[in-house]
């Protein structure tokens, strides 16, 4: 079972990198919603998106795309394990638009009833 705090916590990390892609400002959009057994958390953003050359790095640990002292390249890969560990997956993918979209389904079964995620 996962707690409030595992959840918080992914979601916190895919929000932070999501703001951080709006240097100048954007729109941040969150949804979450129950889909066949699983619940679906989506968090949309208007920012610069992932460069292609590094798709396949992101989840990688002690990946990152900041400076030095800025950000230890931890955040998305503990998401991610997190994620994986609740019977669920986390992707990421840009958003034809512009921006990117992290979608994280998790089985229903895996968390907490009562929890503020479930629908």
């Amino acid at each position: 079972m996962a707690s409030a705090n595992q959840i918080r916590q992914v979601m916190l990390n895919v929000i932070k990198n999501a703001k951080e892609s709006m240097p100048s400002g954007g729109t941040l959009f969150v949804r979450t919603m129950p889909s066949a057994g699983n619940v679906r958390i989506i968090i949309r953003d208007t920012g610069v998106g992932i460069p292609e050359a590094l798709q396949d790095k992101i989840f990688e640990a002690f990946f990152t795309t900041k400076q030095k002292g800025s950000g230890n390249g931890l955040g998305l890969c503990l998401a991610q394990t997190a994620v994986t560990r609740l019977g669920g997956s986390l992707e990421l993918r840009n958003e034809p638009a512009g921006g990117a979209c992290a979608e994280m389904r998790a089985l229903r079964s895996h968390l907490r009833s009562g929890h503020a995620l479930l629908p």
